[in-house]
């Protein structure tokens, strides 16, 4: 498990909300973001993709 909660400076534009989980290293990730209650799990089906970015736009799309 990891705890992710990047500082407002890292992401300007759009807000980076905690989030708890883990990504695997063949591109699936599983997280949980206690702020909005809210769960995203998938996988980007290959070994070079960081979810990061996804989890953190589906939160912001969902966070509307």
């Amino acid at each position: 498990m990891m705890r992710l909660q990047l500082p407002r400076l890292m992401s300007p534009f759009l807000p980076a909300p905690e989030i708890i989980g883990h990504s695997g290293s063949t591109g699936s990730f599983a997280f949980y973001s206690p702020p909005y209650e809210t769960y995203v799990v998938g996988t980007v089906n290959q070994m070079s993709g960081i979810p990061f970015e996804y989890v953190y736009r589906y939160l912001n799309a969902f966070a509307r």
